[in-house]
C-alpha cells in the first residue's frame, strides 16, 4: 500500500503539471511573450490585459477563461481549446472566433444576470444588490441582454410584498437598463399567501409583472 502512495506521489510530482496551467507559460503571457505555441495554460484565469501578436497554435487552453482581454493580432490554429470561454474580450477576428468554436470554445456575445431570493419588503434594507445589477448593466462591455430572478422574490405573496418589490427593486432595473428582459420564476415563499392564488395566471403578481413589459412570468395552469 506504501508503495502504491510512494508512486502516486512521484507522478504527481512530475507530471502534475498536466492536470494544469504550467505557471511559467502564464507569466509569459503576462508579460508579452508572443510565442505560446505548445503551451499549457489548461484552466488558467486570464483577466484585464492585452495580448498583442501571440500565437496560441498547438496550445493547450482547455476550459480557460479570458475575461476582458483585448486581442490584437492572435492565432488559435490547432490549440485545444475545449470548454474555453472568452467573455467581454475585444480584438477578436471573425477567423478566430470561427476558429475557438471549431475546436471547442465558447465566445459570449452577450450576457444574462441571474438573481434570486430578494425576499421583499424584509431585506428590502439589507441589500442594495439591484444598483450592483444596474452598475453591472450599464457597462457596455458586458452586454447585458437579459436578467433572470430564480425565485423568492418577496418573502410574503401579498400586494402589499408585490407592489414593494415592484417600486423599490424591479422599477429602478427597468429604468436604468431599458433594453434588458427580465425573466421571473417563482419560489416558495413567492406562494404564500396562497388564498390569494397570486402565482395564478391572470392573477395580480402575474398582472404587475407583465406591466413591465418585455418580461415574462412563469406560472402554474
Amino acid at each position: 500500500m506504501k508503495k502504491c502512495i510512494y508512486i502516486y506521489l512521484i507522478l504527481i510530482f512530475f507530471i502534475g503539471k498536466s492536470f494544469g496551467y504550467n505557471e511559467k507559460d502564464l507569466a509569459k503571457l503576462k508579460t508579452g511573450n508572443t510565442d505560446l505555441q505548445s503551451s499549457n495554460l489548461k484552466d488558467a484565469k486570464i483577466k484585464k490585459i492585452n495580448i498583442t501578436n501571440v500565437k496560441f497554435n498547438n496550445a493547450n487552453l482547455e476550459k480557460s477563461l479570458f475575461d476582458e482581454i483585448n486581442f490584437k493580432n492572435c492565432s488559435f490554429d490547432n490549440a485545444n481549446l475545449i470548454n474555453t470561454v472568452f467573455i467581454r474580450c475585444s480584438g477578436l477576428s471573425k477567423e478566430n472566433q470561427t476558429t475557438i468554436r471549431k475546436h471547442g470554445g465558447y465566445v459570449a456575445d452577450y450576457s444574462i444576470i441571474l438573481e434570486s431570493d430578494t425576499h421583499y419588503p424584509k431585506r428590502k434594507g439589507k441589500t442594495n444588490r439591484y444598483k450592483k445589477i444596474i452598475e453591472i448593466g450599464k457597462n457596455k462591455s458586458n452586454k447585458v441582454i437579459g436578467i433572470i430572478i430564480a425565485g423568492d422574490m418577496v418573502d410574503r405573496g401579498t400586494k402589499k410584498s408585490w407592489d414593494e418589490f415592484m417600486k423599490t427593486y424591479c422599477n429602478p432595473i427597468k429604468k436604468g437598463i431599458p433594453n434588458a428582459n427580465m425573466y421571473m420564476c417563482l419560489g416558495n415563499h413567492d406562494r404564500w399567501g396562497g388564498r390569494h392564488k397570486w402565482h395564478k395566471k391572470g392573477s395580480y403578481a402575474y398582472n404587475t409583472i407583465k406591466k413591465m413589459g418585455g418580461g415574462r412570468f412563469f406560472y402554474e395552469k
